[in-house]
Protein backbone atom coordinates (compact mmCIF):
# COMPACT_ATOMS: atom_id res chain seq x y z
CA UNK A 1 0.00 0.00 0.00
CA UNK A 2 1.44 3.44 -0.88
CA UNK A 3 2.56 5.91 1.76
CA UNK A 4 -0.35 8.22 2.69
CA UNK A 5 -2.83 6.25 0.59
CA UNK A 6 -5.26 8.70 -1.10
CA UNK A 7 -8.11 6.40 -0.09
CA UNK A 8 -7.71 8.14 3.31
CA UNK A 9 -7.30 11.74 2.07
CA UNK A 10 -5.68 14.53 4.03
CA UNK A 11 -8.73 16.72 3.37
CA UNK A 12 -11.01 14.39 5.37
CA UNK A 13 -10.95 15.18 9.15
CA UNK A 14 -11.92 11.58 9.79
CA UNK A 15 -8.44 10.61 8.62
CA UNK A 16 -6.24 13.62 9.43
CA UNK A 17 -6.45 16.00 12.38
CA UNK A 18 -4.62 19.17 13.38
CA UNK A 19 -1.59 18.99 15.64
CA UNK A 20 0.34 21.71 17.40
CA UNK A 21 3.61 19.86 17.82
CA UNK A 22 6.49 19.21 15.45
CA UNK A 23 5.59 15.61 14.66
CA UNK A 24 2.95 16.30 12.04
CA UNK A 25 3.06 16.92 8.34
CA UNK A 26 1.91 20.39 7.32
CA UNK A 27 0.28 20.72 10.74
CA UNK A 28 -1.67 17.45 10.57
CA UNK A 29 -1.36 13.89 11.85
CA UNK A 30 -3.25 10.76 10.80
CA UNK A 31 -6.06 9.60 13.08
CA UNK A 32 -6.64 6.13 14.48
CA UNK A 33 -9.26 5.68 11.77
CA UNK A 34 -6.60 6.34 9.14
CA UNK A 35 -4.41 3.54 10.50
CA UNK A 36 -7.41 1.21 10.70
CA UNK A 37 -8.84 1.86 7.23
CA UNK A 38 -5.56 2.31 5.35
CA UNK A 39 -3.54 -0.40 7.04
CA UNK A 40 0.17 -0.44 6.24
CA UNK A 41 -0.04 2.89 4.43
CA UNK A 42 2.06 4.52 7.16
CA UNK A 43 3.56 1.52 8.93
CA UNK A 44 5.25 -1.66 7.79
CA UNK A 45 3.49 -3.74 10.47
CA UNK A 46 0.22 -2.33 11.84
CA UNK A 47 -1.72 -3.82 14.78
CA UNK A 48 -5.07 -2.11 15.43
CA UNK A 49 -6.86 -3.45 18.48
CA UNK A 50 -10.00 -1.31 18.67
CA UNK A 51 -12.99 -1.11 16.37
CA UNK A 52 -13.03 2.53 15.20
CA UNK A 53 -16.82 2.65 15.53
CA UNK A 54 -16.67 1.78 19.23
CA UNK A 55 -16.34 4.96 21.34
CA UNK A 56 -14.81 3.27 24.40
CA UNK A 57 -11.23 3.26 22.94
CA UNK A 58 -10.71 -0.23 24.40
CA UNK A 59 -9.12 -3.16 22.62
CA UNK A 60 -11.72 -5.59 21.30
CA UNK A 61 -9.80 -7.43 18.57
CA UNK A 62 -6.25 -8.74 18.26
CA UNK A 63 -5.79 -8.23 21.99
CA UNK A 64 -3.09 -10.12 23.93
CA UNK A 65 -1.18 -10.64 20.68
CA UNK A 66 2.43 -11.83 20.70
CA UNK A 67 4.99 -11.06 17.99
CA UNK A 68 8.14 -13.06 18.65
CA UNK A 69 11.31 -13.81 16.75
CA UNK A 70 12.48 -17.41 16.84
CA UNK A 71 16.26 -16.89 16.71
CA UNK A 72 18.68 -17.19 19.59
CA UNK A 73 19.42 -13.46 19.46
CA UNK A 74 17.17 -10.49 18.77
CA UNK A 75 19.16 -9.63 15.65
CA UNK A 76 18.45 -13.07 14.19
CA UNK A 77 14.94 -11.83 13.32
CA UNK A 78 15.45 -8.49 11.60
CA UNK A 79 12.54 -6.42 10.26
CA UNK A 80 13.81 -3.73 7.89
CA UNK A 81 11.57 -0.92 6.67
CA UNK A 82 11.77 0.83 3.31
CA UNK A 83 12.85 4.16 4.89
CA UNK A 84 9.51 5.64 3.79
CA UNK A 85 6.99 3.95 6.12
CA UNK A 86 6.89 5.85 9.40
CA UNK A 87 6.96 2.96 11.90
CA UNK A 88 8.44 -0.48 11.44
CA UNK A 89 5.94 -1.92 13.97
CA UNK A 90 3.01 0.08 15.34
CA UNK A 91 0.64 -1.35 17.96
CA UNK A 92 -2.41 0.88 18.43
CA UNK A 93 -4.90 0.28 21.28
CA UNK A 94 -3.49 -3.24 21.35
CA UNK A 95 -3.93 -4.13 25.03
CA UNK A 96 -1.76 -7.01 26.19
CA UNK A 97 0.69 -6.74 23.27
CA UNK A 98 3.97 -8.66 23.57
CA UNK A 99 6.83 -7.88 21.18
CA UNK A 100 9.85 -10.02 21.88
CA UNK A 101 13.19 -11.21 20.53
CA UNK A 102 13.53 -9.25 17.30
CA UNK A 103 15.28 -6.27 15.76
CA UNK A 104 13.88 -3.35 13.77
CA UNK A 105 15.59 -0.68 11.75
CA UNK A 106 15.23 2.12 9.20
CA UNK A 107 11.78 3.37 10.16
CA UNK A 108 11.17 6.87 8.82
CA UNK A 109 9.97 7.73 12.33
CA UNK A 110 10.02 4.86 14.85
CA UNK A 111 11.31 1.35 15.11
CA UNK A 112 8.63 0.14 17.55
CA UNK A 113 5.66 2.34 18.50
CA UNK A 114 3.03 1.36 21.09
CA UNK A 115 0.15 3.86 21.35
CA UNK A 116 -2.90 4.12 23.66
CA UNK A 117 -2.27 0.62 24.93
CA UNK A 118 -3.03 -0.72 28.40
CA UNK A 119 -0.69 -3.60 29.18
CA UNK A 120 2.44 -4.23 27.09
CA UNK A 121 5.68 -6.20 27.24
CA UNK A 122 8.66 -5.14 25.10
CA UNK A 123 11.44 -7.62 25.75
CA UNK A 124 14.74 -8.59 24.17
CA UNK A 125 14.60 -6.05 21.35
CA UNK A 126 17.16 -4.16 19.29
CA UNK A 127 15.99 -1.05 17.46
CA UNK A 128 18.49 0.95 15.44
CA UNK A 129 19.00 3.51 12.67
CA UNK A 130 15.48 4.93 12.74
CA UNK A 131 15.00 8.56 11.83
CA UNK A 132 13.50 9.48 15.22
CA UNK A 133 12.90 6.87 17.93
CA UNK A 134 14.04 3.34 18.59
CA UNK A 135 11.38 2.02 21.00
CA UNK A 136 8.52 4.39 21.85
CA UNK A 137 5.35 4.22 23.90
CA UNK A 138 2.80 7.02 24.01
CA UNK A 139 -0.27 7.47 26.23
CA UNK A 140 0.19 3.86 27.33
CA UNK A 141 0.17 2.25 30.77
CA UNK A 142 0.95 -0.95 32.69
CA UNK A 143 4.01 -1.85 30.66
CA UNK A 144 7.54 -3.18 30.83
CA UNK A 145 10.60 -2.41 28.69
CA UNK A 146 13.08 -5.21 29.39
CA UNK A 147 16.43 -6.07 27.78
CA UNK A 148 16.34 -3.36 25.11
CA UNK A 149 19.23 -2.25 22.90
CA UNK A 150 18.82 0.98 20.94
CA UNK A 151 21.38 2.84 18.85
CA UNK A 152 21.71 5.24 15.94
CA UNK A 153 18.30 6.92 16.37
CA UNK A 154 17.91 10.61 15.53
CA UNK A 155 15.88 11.43 18.62
CA UNK A 156 15.73 8.91 21.50
CA UNK A 157 16.73 5.30 21.77
CA UNK A 158 13.91 4.75 24.28
CA UNK A 159 10.93 7.08 24.77
CA UNK A 160 8.07 6.59 27.26
CA UNK A 161 6.12 9.75 26.35
CA UNK A 162 2.88 11.00 27.92
CA UNK A 163 3.29 8.33 30.56
CA UNK A 164 0.95 6.97 33.23
CA UNK A 165 -0.82 9.46 35.49
CA UNK A 166 0.01 7.71 38.74
CA UNK A 167 0.78 11.00 40.54
CA UNK A 168 3.50 9.36 42.62
CA UNK A 169 1.18 6.63 43.92
CA UNK A 170 2.49 4.09 41.41
CA UNK A 171 4.93 3.68 38.52
CA UNK A 172 2.94 2.39 35.57
CA UNK A 173 5.89 1.73 33.23
CA UNK A 174 9.08 -0.04 34.27
CA UNK A 175 12.23 0.24 32.14
CA UNK A 176 15.12 -2.08 32.96
CA UNK A 177 18.20 -3.63 31.42
CA UNK A 178 18.42 -1.06 28.60
CA UNK A 179 21.58 -0.27 26.62
CA UNK A 180 21.00 2.94 24.68
CA UNK A 181 23.98 4.47 22.89
CA UNK A 182 24.92 6.42 19.79
CA UNK A 183 21.57 8.23 19.63
CA UNK A 184 20.84 11.93 20.03
CA UNK A 185 19.18 10.98 23.34
CA UNK A 186 19.54 7.78 25.29
CA UNK A 187 16.11 8.11 26.90
CA UNK A 188 13.59 10.92 26.87
CA UNK A 189 9.93 11.57 27.55
CA UNK A 190 7.86 14.68 27.10
CA UNK A 191 5.31 14.33 29.90
CA UNK A 192 7.20 11.16 30.79
CA UNK A 193 5.16 10.57 33.92
CA UNK A 194 5.01 7.59 36.22
CA UNK A 195 8.03 5.65 34.91
CA UNK A 196 10.80 3.83 36.77
CA UNK A 197 14.09 3.33 34.91
CA UNK A 198 16.73 1.21 36.61
CA UNK A 199 19.76 -1.01 36.04
CA UNK A 200 20.32 0.42 32.57
CA UNK A 201 23.15 2.08 30.63
CA UNK A 202 22.98 5.32 28.66
CA UNK A 203 26.25 6.28 27.01
CA UNK A 204 27.83 7.87 23.93
CA UNK A 205 24.68 9.84 23.10
CA UNK A 206 24.53 13.62 22.73
CA UNK A 207 22.61 13.57 26.04
CA UNK A 208 21.88 10.60 28.28
CA UNK A 209 18.40 11.25 29.73
CA UNK A 210 16.01 14.17 29.30
CA UNK A 211 12.47 14.51 30.62
CA UNK A 212 10.42 17.61 30.01
CA UNK A 213 7.26 19.69 29.92
CA UNK A 214 8.63 21.44 26.90
CA UNK A 215 6.97 20.36 23.67
CA UNK A 216 3.34 21.42 23.06
CA UNK A 217 0.64 18.92 22.18
CA UNK A 218 1.56 16.12 24.60
CA UNK A 219 -1.06 14.92 27.10
CA UNK A 220 -0.06 14.78 30.76
CA UNK A 221 1.93 17.97 31.20
CA UNK A 222 3.41 19.15 33.43
CA UNK A 223 5.58 16.06 33.84
CA UNK A 224 5.71 14.42 37.26
CA UNK A 225 6.59 11.40 39.35
CA UNK A 226 9.26 9.33 37.61
CA UNK A 227 12.43 7.88 39.07
CA UNK A 228 15.84 6.74 37.85
CA UNK A 229 17.85 4.42 40.07
CA UNK A 230 21.01 2.29 39.72
CA UNK A 231 21.77 3.37 36.15
CA UNK A 232 25.11 4.08 34.48
CA UNK A 233 24.96 7.42 32.65
CA UNK A 234 28.27 8.35 31.10
CA UNK A 235 30.24 9.75 28.17
CA UNK A 236 27.27 11.47 26.55
CA UNK A 237 29.34 13.86 24.43
CA UNK A 238 28.58 12.77 20.88
CA UNK A 239 27.82 15.80 18.73
CA UNK A 240 25.61 15.32 15.66
CA UNK A 241 24.86 19.07 15.68
CA UNK A 242 28.14 20.08 14.08
CA UNK A 243 27.18 22.28 11.15
CA UNK A 244 28.66 20.12 8.34
CA UNK A 245 26.58 17.19 9.56
CA UNK A 246 23.46 19.31 9.92
CA UNK A 247 23.99 20.73 6.45
CA UNK A 248 24.23 17.23 4.98
CA UNK A 249 21.12 16.13 6.87
CA UNK A 250 19.13 19.16 5.74
CA UNK A 251 19.93 18.52 2.08
CA UNK A 252 19.60 14.73 2.08
CA UNK A 253 16.24 13.02 2.68
CA UNK A 254 16.22 10.15 5.14
CA UNK A 255 15.60 7.61 2.39
CA UNK A 256 18.81 8.65 0.63
CA UNK A 257 21.19 8.70 3.61
CA UNK A 258 23.51 5.87 4.62
CA UNK A 259 21.64 3.76 7.19
CA UNK A 260 24.09 4.62 9.97
CA UNK A 261 24.09 8.40 9.47
CA UNK A 262 22.90 10.17 12.63
CA UNK A 263 20.85 13.27 11.87
CA UNK A 264 19.40 15.13 14.89
CA UNK A 265 15.65 15.48 15.13
CA UNK A 266 15.50 17.25 18.51
CA UNK A 267 17.65 19.81 20.27
CA UNK A 268 19.66 18.81 23.35
CA UNK A 269 22.55 20.28 25.35
CA UNK A 270 25.47 18.16 24.13
CA UNK A 271 27.47 16.71 27.00
CA UNK A 272 24.59 16.20 29.47
CA UNK A 273 24.04 13.14 31.64
CA UNK A 274 20.54 13.87 32.96
CA UNK A 275 18.55 17.05 32.30
CA UNK A 276 15.04 17.89 33.43
CA UNK A 277 13.22 20.76 31.75
CA UNK A 278 10.06 21.48 33.71
CA UNK A 279 9.91 18.27 35.75
CA UNK A 280 8.14 17.72 39.09
CA UNK A 281 8.43 15.28 41.98
CA UNK A 282 11.07 13.07 40.36
CA UNK A 283 13.74 11.00 42.06
CA UNK A 284 17.29 10.59 40.72
CA UNK A 285 19.00 8.22 43.13
CA UNK A 286 21.97 5.85 43.37
CA UNK A 287 23.19 6.26 39.78
CA UNK A 288 26.76 6.35 38.47
CA UNK A 289 27.11 9.56 36.44
CA UNK A 290 30.48 10.41 34.90
CA UNK A 291 32.37 11.80 31.90
CA UNK A 292 29.52 14.05 30.72
CA UNK A 293 31.45 17.16 29.73
CA UNK A 294 28.69 19.73 30.24
CA UNK A 295 26.84 18.53 33.36
CA UNK A 296 25.94 15.42 35.30
CA UNK A 297 22.41 16.29 36.46
CA UNK A 298 20.65 19.57 35.59
CA UNK A 299 17.19 20.85 36.54
CA UNK A 300 15.53 23.77 34.77
CA UNK A 301 12.23 25.60 35.13
CA UNK A 302 10.00 25.82 32.05
CA UNK A 303 7.15 28.36 32.17
CA UNK A 304 3.76 26.95 31.22
CA UNK A 305 3.42 29.31 28.28
CA UNK A 306 6.06 27.25 26.46
CA UNK A 307 3.68 24.29 26.39
CA UNK A 308 0.75 26.48 25.36
CA UNK A 309 -0.70 27.16 28.85
CA UNK A 310 -1.27 30.91 29.24
CA UNK A 311 -2.95 30.90 32.65
CA UNK A 312 -0.83 33.19 34.89
CA UNK A 313 -1.40 30.88 37.87
CA UNK A 314 0.33 27.99 36.06
CA UNK A 315 3.58 29.68 35.05
CA UNK A 316 5.53 28.34 38.06
CA UNK A 317 3.99 24.86 38.08
CA UNK A 318 7.19 23.08 36.99
CA UNK A 319 10.57 22.26 38.51
CA UNK A 320 9.22 21.57 41.99
CA UNK A 321 9.79 18.77 44.54
CA UNK A 322 12.60 16.97 42.70
CA UNK A 323 15.18 14.98 44.68
CA UNK A 324 18.76 14.12 43.65
CA UNK A 325 20.19 11.70 46.21
CA UNK A 326 23.09 9.35 46.81
CA UNK A 327 24.54 9.39 43.29
CA UNK A 328 28.22 8.80 42.51
CA UNK A 329 29.72 11.43 40.21
CA UNK A 330 32.96 11.62 38.22
CA UNK A 331 34.13 8.08 38.91
CA UNK A 332 34.18 5.39 36.22
CA UNK A 333 33.53 1.69 36.75
CA UNK A 334 37.24 1.06 37.35
CA UNK A 335 37.29 3.63 40.14
CA UNK A 336 39.26 6.13 38.06
CA UNK A 337 38.60 9.83 37.69
CA UNK A 338 36.16 10.69 34.87
CA UNK A 339 34.79 14.14 35.74
CA UNK A 340 31.63 15.77 34.53
CA UNK A 341 31.79 19.42 33.46
CA UNK A 342 29.83 20.18 36.62
CA UNK A 343 28.16 17.43 38.61
CA UNK A 344 24.99 19.28 39.59
CA UNK A 345 23.37 22.28 37.90
CA UNK A 346 20.20 24.06 39.01
CA UNK A 347 18.71 27.26 37.65
CA UNK A 348 17.52 28.18 41.18
CA UNK A 349 13.85 28.05 40.29
CA UNK A 350 11.08 25.99 41.91
CA UNK A 351 10.17 24.93 45.43
CA UNK A 352 10.95 21.76 47.35
CA UNK A 353 13.89 20.68 45.16
CA UNK A 354 16.64 19.08 47.23
CA UNK A 355 19.98 17.31 47.00
CA UNK A 356 21.75 15.05 49.47
CA UNK A 357 24.40 12.38 50.08
CA UNK A 358 25.83 12.69 46.59
CA UNK A 359 29.48 11.62 46.28
CA UNK A 360 32.40 12.32 43.98
CA UNK A 361 35.74 10.74 43.02
CA UNK A 362 37.64 9.58 46.12
CA UNK A 363 35.20 11.44 48.38
CA UNK A 364 36.07 14.81 46.90
CA UNK A 365 33.49 17.55 46.90
CA UNK A 366 30.68 17.26 44.39
CA UNK A 367 30.80 20.25 42.05
CA UNK A 368 27.66 22.32 41.62
CA UNK A 369 26.20 25.52 40.25
CA UNK A 370 25.15 27.18 42.53
CA UNK A 371 27.94 26.23 44.93
CA UNK A 372 25.45 25.44 47.72
CA UNK A 373 22.29 23.46 47.04
CA UNK A 374 19.21 23.10 49.28
CA UNK A 375 19.20 19.91 51.33
CA UNK A 376 16.28 17.58 51.85
CA UNK A 377 16.79 17.74 55.63
CA UNK A 378 16.14 21.49 55.48
CA UNK A 379 13.02 21.08 53.39
CA UNK A 380 14.47 21.82 49.97
CA UNK A 381 14.33 25.02 47.96
CA UNK A 382 12.11 27.87 49.04
CA UNK A 383 10.02 30.15 46.81
CA UNK A 384 12.03 33.00 45.37
CA UNK A 385 15.40 31.40 46.05
CA UNK A 386 16.81 32.61 42.73
CA UNK A 387 16.36 35.56 40.45
CA UNK A 388 13.46 34.47 38.21
CA UNK A 389 14.46 33.50 34.71
CA UNK A 390 18.09 34.65 34.82
CA UNK A 391 19.66 31.25 34.19
CA UNK A 392 16.71 30.01 32.17
CA UNK A 393 17.15 32.92 29.77
CA UNK A 394 20.49 31.47 28.67
CA UNK A 395 18.66 28.33 27.52
CA UNK A 396 15.83 30.10 25.68
CA UNK A 397 17.56 30.63 22.31
CA UNK A 398 18.16 26.89 22.03
CA UNK A 399 14.41 26.23 22.02
CA UNK A 400 14.22 27.90 18.61
CA UNK A 401 16.44 25.26 16.97
CA UNK A 402 14.99 23.78 13.81
CA UNK A 403 16.87 21.26 11.63
CA UNK A 404 15.71 22.96 8.42
CA UNK A 405 15.29 26.63 9.22
CA UNK A 406 17.43 27.39 12.28
CA UNK A 407 20.24 24.86 12.81
CA UNK A 408 22.49 27.31 14.70
CA UNK A 409 20.36 29.65 16.86
CA UNK A 410 22.22 32.84 17.84
CA UNK A 411 23.13 32.81 21.51
CA UNK A 412 22.69 29.06 21.97
CA UNK A 413 25.64 27.15 23.42
CA UNK A 414 24.08 23.67 23.43
CA UNK A 415 25.52 22.51 20.13
CA UNK A 416 29.19 23.18 20.79
CA UNK A 417 30.99 20.25 22.39
CA UNK A 418 32.23 21.34 25.84
CA UNK A 419 35.93 20.83 26.56
CA UNK A 420 36.82 17.61 28.31
CA UNK A 421 37.28 18.29 32.04
CA UNK A 422 40.77 17.47 33.40
CA UNK A 423 41.04 14.33 35.50
CA UNK A 424 41.35 14.82 39.22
Amino acid sequence: MPLNDPVCPRSDPKYWEDTNDGHGEDGKVPTYRFHFDCKNSRNLVQISGDSPDDPDLVCDQRCNLKIEGLGRYAKDTLIVSDRLKRDVIRADRADGIVIRNLATEQGAFNGIDVVETNGFLLRKLHSRFNQNYGVLTFTSDNGLYDNIEANGNGDSGVYPGSGPEGHCQRYGIEIRDVRSYGNVLGLSGTAGNGTWTHDSKFFNNAAGIINDSFVPGHPGMPQDCSKWTKNEIHSNNRNPFELPNQDYCRKTPFKDRPRTRLCPQFQVPVGSGVAGFGINANLIEDNKIYDNWRQGVAIFWVPAVIRGENDPDKQTDTSNENRVLDNLFGTDLNGESAPNGVDLYWDEEGTGNCWGQNRAFKDRKVTSNPATLPTCEAGGSKPGAGIPGVKTAFEAPCATWDPQDNPDPPGCSWFKTPPRPPKQ
